[in-house]
Parts: structure tokens; sequence; C-alpha cells
């Protein structure tokens, strides 16, 4: 059902990020997860409480999850049904598989770092710092280079530009046919 048409699935997403959303906006955390001034320089805000952040977790890695499961259905409906059918399932739901572990990892870092057991591991940044920056920010990427390096075999092949070519030869030969002089 999916698999033929992706639409079902961008609209689903849409719909649960949009249920996730109102969740998380009514959740009672954001009492306690506001700037505050800082403690030497009061001009200057500081995040709330990072530990107020613990109780949803369960739900960020859900709304994180149903973006990604959006994106790869978007890029499984720009490429079409016959895409799907020449074989851009099966690496783009591997892809999508990535993404969410490397999601997960993230979240599972940050929540390490809430606890006070991650230490800085990279040019003195935390962990989670480093996998936002490093692993979870460019993999959308992947995505652009994934869909332009198989364009051709998934989306439009060899032999559909010579059977374009066929329909615009067909199309001009019937023009000059009819005597149409514009």
């Amino acid at each position: 059902m999916i698999v033929r048409d992706p639409t079902r699935l961008v609209l689903a997403a849409l719909l649960a990020i949009a249920v996730v959303f109102l969740v998380l906006v009514l959740l009672p955390v954001w009492d306690t997860a506001g700037p505050s001034p800082h403690p030497d320089f009061p001009a200057m805000l500081v995040g709330g409480d990072a530990a107020s952040a613990r109780s949803i977790l369960g739900i960020g890695w859900l709304f994180g999850a149903l973006q990604v499961l959006l994106f790869s259905a978007l890029v499984a409906l720009g490429a079409g049904r016959r895409a799907l059918e020449r074989g851009l399932l099966r690496p783009l739901a591997s892809w999508t598989v990535i993404y969410l572990f490397a999601w997960t990892f993230l979240l599972a870092a940050y929540r390490g770092w809430i606890d006070g057991s991650s230490d800085p591991s990279l040019l003195g940044l935390p962990l989670p710092t480093v996998m936002m920056l490093f692993v979870l920010w460019p993999l959308p990427t992947f995505y652009v280079v994934f869909y332009v390096r198989g364009f051709e075999r998934w989306v439009f092949s060899d032999e559909d530009a010579e059977r374009l070519r066929e329909i615009a030869r067909e199309s001009t030969g019937s023009d000059a046919a009819r005597g149409d002089d514009s």
C-alpha cells in the first residue's frame, strides 16, 4: 500500500507530527525549561535545567523519528511509483534505518549527558553536540546524493529519454503533416 502510494505515508507522518507537536506544547515541562538570568552576568540568559527534558525524551524521539520517516516518504513521493518498482525502496528503507539509528544514538547520548555520565569527547564538546554536528547534521545531504546518483536508474533512464525523443518526433511530425505553420 505505501509502496504504491507514498502520499499516504506523507499525510500520515504529517498528521502524527502535528499531534505529537500539540502534545509537546501542552506538556507542563516548559514551565521549568525556559531561560533564566546567568548567575554571574545578569544581562545574559542561560537555558533551563536539562534534567527537566528527561521526562520528554521519549516523545522528543518520536517527534524526530516521524520527521525522518517524512523525509524518506517525500523522497519516495518525488521519485514516483516507477522508481520504487525499479528498486529504490530497499536502499531508501536502509538509509531510513541508518538515520533513525543515528537519531536514537543522539538522544541516548543526550540522556547520558543529562545524567552526568558523558564527558567531553571532541574539542571539549559534549558527546550529544559532537553527534549533532558531525553525524546527524550531515546525514540529510546523503538523501540528495542518494537521489542524484540513482536518478538514471530509478527515475529517468536512458530508455525513458529515448521514448521521450520518439514522442517529441511524432508530435512535431504530426504538426507538419497537418500543415500548421505556427
